[in-house]
């Protein structure tokens, strides 16, 4: 019974995220009054109330409002505990454009042709 309310809770929380696309992060840069979005590994989180309390300082996250953060997000190498804390900010996930998953599937060939072509 427990499992299931569980399973339940989740799938109601995953159907409440929002999908936005990259125009809307990207408005979202905290220029001119507007919240502070950014992506990190494919989901959208509104990070405007944790500048201020940002260890490394709120200029990191500023540089990156309105962007992609994930690599940077990445080399930074932050605990277990900033990544549950992460979680707090979640809004939604960000949409790839057509456009983007053809250029994602080229690049990937051209990996797998490189890889093949190294291998003999």
């Amino acid at each position: 019974m427990a499992t299931l309310d569980l399973y339940v809770q989740f799938k109601v929380e995953i159907q409440t995220m929002s999908i936005y696309t990259m125009e809307e992060v990207r408005a979202n840069n905290g220029q001119n009054g507007r919240p502070v979005w950014m992506i990190i590994k494919g989901k959208v989180y509104n990070v405007s109330e944790f500048i201020f309390k940002h260890p490394g300082g709120g200029v990191l996250l500023l540089e990156y409002a309105g962007k992609d953060a994930t690599k940077a997000f990445n080399q930074a190498g932050h605990s277990a505990d900033a990544m549950k804390d992460l979680l707090k900010y979640e809004i939604g996930t960000v949409e790839v454009s057509k456009t983007e998953d053809i250029s994602k599937i080229k690049s990937n060939k051209e990996k797998k042709k490189v890889k093949l072509f190294f291998c003999f």
